[in-house]
């Protein structure tokens, strides 16, 4: 990777993961103490730091209406939402040309479902790539943990039931095994991010509020 490349694309995940009320930074911030609870010291952390940071860029091609919606949403709304991975992958590319592998599947990947249940794409256990599986796991932590103006965040305990349930279903059953096993650790990681500036809802649409 070439410095400019890596100059982009760092350059394009601070200001992606400060979106959302910064839910792509505490995604990022987990990945880290997952992977060493995990036992993956050989691999790389910075690209799927990075591509937790971008995972939900996509999501800025949705409505501030539907994203930020306090109601049910119609079919045709969870549609729209269901494009934002494959639509975060465009916005990257056209951004800088290059989309580096590891970095795409953490953004179009994260959505996948070990049972094969999940999107864009239906894959199934390790037919999902390593980083997403990583990612799809702190990004629902996150969201579960993550207050909005239409609910509490969870609590510990709660988020720790609701992950074994997805154990075999929607996540990886052996780092999920790690996650539990480390699940303190994590949720300290998460919470070690600086929250982002607070911005006037005129300004953002109401982010404060929105779904990750």
């Amino acid at each position: 990777m070439t410095p400019s490349l890596r100059h982009k694309l760092e350059s394009l995940a601070t200001q992606a993961g400060a979106e959302n009320d910064g839910h792509g930074n505490r995604v990022a911030a987990m990945i880290p103490t997952i992977m060493a609870a995990a036992g993956l010291v050989d691999r790389d952390v910075w690209p799927i730091v990075i591509g937790a940071r971008l995972h939900d860029i996509g999501k800025r091609m949705v409505p501030p209406d539907i994203l930020f919606a306090q109601r049910s949403l119609q079919h045709y709304e969870r549609k729209i939402i269901a494009n934002h991975p494959e639509d975060g992958l465009a916005i990257v590319k056209e951004a800088l040309g290059h989309v580096p592998q590891v970095i795409g599947t953490c953004i179009n990947d994260h959505h996948e479902h070990w049972d094969g249940s999940g999107y864009p794409g239906n894959l199934r256990g390790e037919a999902i790539p390593l980083p997403a599986r990583l990612v799809a796991i702190a990004d629902v932590i996150d969201a579960l943990a993550s207050p909005r103006a239409y609910k509490a965040g969870l609590s510990a305990a709660v988020i720790r039931n609701v992950l074994v349930r997805g154990r075999g279903k929607l996540f990886d059953p052996v780092l999920l095994d790690a996650v539990l096993e480390n699940y303190n650790a994590i949720l300290a990681a998460r919470v070690s991010v600086a929250p982002p500036p607070r911005m006037p809802a005129s300004v953002v649409g109401g982010q404060s509020g929105s779904t990750p």
